[in-house]
């Protein structure tokens, strides 16, 4: 028997790692973020256990323990609480106490520990009925007419969801996918543009292709019937469109267990009658949580992505430019982290064994590259330690054999080959640098603020080479190994991609110092000449950083004279804050907002505007304060329509905006 664990934590590093525990021992796992939807989720569908942090959103942990205890359901239900706050005993005797609880646990939570508790409630309960005599028992009287709760299995067939109603989402996309590359067949072979086979270019070093590139535009990929457009920005695939109606929404929220396959058929029926969107229909439903349709959205982007990666052949085709599509989720991985996940989830070892074949007997060694060295890749503590020890003397076969599982050691080895991180080399090296010691290898930390990339740029200015990695002049290989590591990666050009550009900018600038110094401290020769400069200090001619704060200082004047009502102060305010960072989405948000505000009826203003607010979304889909504001414009306009529809975006956005919940309920109510 299946058991589902409902997890209730407003962190999704916290989610994701418990559920990624739970599901590896066959649990059934749904999460929510906020204790209203925990509620609601546990009254519609079949729930064993929950682990519950005490403080999340809405209503406290401690609040929905009493109310599951209080339902029909819920005083079987195994519960774990988690706390990062109400610790000591005697907290923990009470809600033991109080609730009924397998243990509360202080964060932060050893999972193994978790998964174990719950294990073990339910083998023990599974040998006390086991052990109990069965009583013979009457049929149980029928009391209703409705049929009892289906519990939520895993996606039906694909049959039984082909009956249920065409979703009109995933047809329009498809009409829009067709006609699309229906276009490119007449119009191809523009500059900028290049074809192929993926028979001969595999997809995941296609996509890395377009990484060194670093080019925008839009991958048409093409096997038999199935059409998808893959679209790009700076060499990182941003958002996915595909002519499979088997992809909708509908499906993969049904597959992830989010919703049933009833209420997905409910909601595609509303949809064609109200001619609304999938998910705002979803919401009002009740049957799913905004977290969790936006996860859901995240889904689908990437299964229609990493579906590609399993095609042995087709056809593709690469073209420059062209407007990105404005959607508010987008795929938020780097190029790098997208390979190996591909790879993983759809290469089997016969498939590896055949890419790798060639190289077997080469030898592996890290990207002499650092901007291709220190991609960012989710690489779990050992897989980081076992790419620092590669030093190009030990070929590709001997370093799989090395790995504890041999199917793992092919994906990654061959993933990070595809992504430019490793070389496949004809001779072995003669020697390098020491590798890091384990303890020293860096975890993914958290990105550095525009502030943090700011205060950086403006110190580095001001260091030498041995300052701006924080060591000695007498500093060793290793030391200095260590330092640019710790700093590459934290400024690595990944880190920022969906980021504006003076952000962009500065955190290029810093990575490009780190490379400058660490190529100069490294050799004996260049070191000594650079010692021989010292305290000489470059200044660059152009100032970024500068110009970063000054937009930052005139954004905080003119919202405090849009407080003010302002609205000349506010404008001027921010017109030199856009034209200081043309590329900061927020600027050109309040500046449209501030344009609408103080124009009163007048159309020019109105145009103006929306031409500033437009270039808001363009410039960042997924800042649901432009959305927000272009909803609110909308409405004051009498466009209930279009103001519905930015306002959900504005939701999509970002699930946390209560501007935008209370606005559709406003809308809809009158």
């Amino acid at each position: 028997m299946t058991r589902t664990v409902l997890i209730v934590d407003d962190d999704r590093e916290v989610q994701r790692y418990l559920a990624g525990l739970f599901e590896a021992q066959g649990f059934r796992v749904i999460c929510e973020k906020d204790g209203d939807w925990a509620l609601k989720t546990f009254e519609q569908r079949p729930i064993d256990a929950v682990l519950l942090d005490i403080l999340i959103p809405v209503m406290s942990g401690l609040e929905v323990a009493e109310a599951i205890r209080n339902h029909p359901r819920g005083k079987a239900v195994a519960m774990v609480m988690l706390t990062g706050i109400y610790r000591g005993t005697a907290h923990r005797a009470e809600a033991i106490r109080r609730f009924g609880l397998l243990d509360y646990l202080d964060k932060p939570i050893e999972g193994a520990r978790v998964v174990k508790l719950v294990k073990d409630h339910f083998a023990r309960r599974e040998a006390e009925e086991a052990a109990a005599p069965r009583q013979p028992t009457a049929p149980p009287e029928r009391i209703s007419s409705e049929p009892p709760m289906r519990e939520l299995t895993d996606a039906p067939p694909v049959e039984l969801l082909s009956q249920s109603p065409s979703d009109p989402e995933q047809s329009r996309e498809r009409r829009e996918v067709e006609r699309a590359t229906k276009q490119l067949g007449t119009h191809g072979g523009g500059t900028g543009e290049f074809r192929g086979t993926l028979k001969r270019v595999a997809f995941p070093r296609l996509l890395h292709r377009l990484y060194r590139l670093r080019a925008s535009g839009a991958l048409f990929l093409l096997r038999g019937d199935v059409k998808k457009i893959v679209y790009f920005k700076d060499g990182h695939p941003t958002y996915i469109k595909s002519n499979q109606l088997s992809e909708s929404l509908g499906a993969v929220l049904v597959k992830e267990r989010l919703i049933s396959d009833k209420e997905r058929s409910e909601s595609v029926k509303r949809m064609i009658a109200e001619k609304r969107r999938h998910g705002a229909i979803l919401i009002e439903m009740g049957v799913i949580s905004p977290h969790n349709l936006k996860y859901g959205l995240e889904v689908q982007l990437e299964a229609k992505l990493y579906d590609v990666f399993g095609w042995t052949e087709g056809e593709y085709q690469f073209k420059e430019g062209g407007k990105l599509p404005e959607e508010s989720v987008s795929l938020e991985q780097s190029n790098a982290s997208i390979i190996l996940e591909g790879v993983r989830r759809t290469y089997d070892a016969e498939r590896l064994e055949q890419a790798l074949a060639g190289v077997l007997g080469h030898y592996a060694a890290k990207a002499l590259s650092p901007e291709l060295a220190y991609q960012e890749v989710g690489l779990s503590d050992a897989e980081r330690l076992f790419l620092s020890r590669l030093d190009g003397r030990r070929t590709v076969a001997e370093v799989i054999g090395r790995l504890p599982d041999r199917q793992q050691g092919l994906s990654l080895v061959y993933a990070l080959l595809c992504a430019g991180m490793l070389e496949a080399r004809g001779e072995p090296a003669a020697g390098g640098p020491p590798p890091l010691p384990a303890e020293l290898l860096d975890r993914d930390t958290e990105r550095p603020s525009r502030e943090a990339i700011t205060a950086s740029v403006l110190a580095a200015r001001g260091r030498d080479h041995f300052a701006l990695f924080g060591i000695e002049r007498g500093a060793t290989s290793a030391e200095i190994e260590r330092a640019y590591a710790q700093l590459a990666r934290a400024h690595h050009p990944d880190r920022f991609r969906d980021q504006s550009d003076d952000v962009r900018t500065m955190a290029a600038e810093l990575f490009e110092r780190y490379r400058e110094a660490h190529a100069t401290l490294l050799d004996g020769d260049a070191r000594a000449r650079y010692l021989a400069t010292l305290p000489a200090v470059n200044e660059a001619a152009d100032d970024p950083a500068a110009r970063s704060m000054a937009a930052d200082r005139l954004f905080k004047l003119g919202e405090a004279a849009l407080r003010r009502r302002d609205h000349e102060e506010a404008e001027s305010a921010f017109r030199r804050a856009t034209e200081l960072q043309p590329g900061v989405a927020e600027y050109h948000a309040y500046l449209g907002w501030t344009l609408f505000c103080a124009g009163g009826r007048g159309a020019s203003h109105e145009q103006a505007a929306l031409g500033e607010l437009g270039r808001a979304v363009e410039l960042s889909p997924r800042l649901d304060r432009a959305h927000l504001l272009l909803g609110y414009l909308h409405r004051e306009r009498g466009r209930r329509a279009e103001a519905e529809r930015r306002f959900e975006e504005a939701l999509r956005a970002n699930p946390d905006c209560q501007e935008a919940v209370i606005a559709l309920k406003e809308l809809r109510e009158a």
